[in-house]
């Protein structure tokens, strides 16, 4: 029998296939903790920061643009009418 069992099987394939998962945590250092921990506190950062505008800048921003588009309609509509109670007709070429 050979001395491979299935464990070392599924070591060697978890080495070729995922090469990321055999560095050991002895490797790991101080720095490279701090520098993971930085590049997370810059996402949290970004994102908090995106949320904040969508939340104060965006928003509002979209409420007054609907005001906006509600009084364009309602001029539009009193062109219309307008429009219609005169006696317009358009010139044919």
């Amino acid at each position: 029998m050979r001395a491979d069992g299935p464990r070392s099987r599924i070591e060697n394939a978890k080495s070729l296939f995922f090469p990321s998962l055999m560095i050991s945590r002895a490797v790991t250092s101080p720095l490279n903790m701090l520098i993971t921990r930085g590049i997370s506190l810059v996402n949290f950062a970004v994102a908090s920061s995106a949320l904040a505008f969508q939340v104060f800048v965006l928003y509002p921003w979209h409420n007054q643009l609907d005001h906006e588009f509600k009084d364009l309609k309602e001029e539009h509509r009193k062109v219309l009418r307008h429009l219609q109670q005169s006696s317009y007709t358009p010139l044919k070429e």
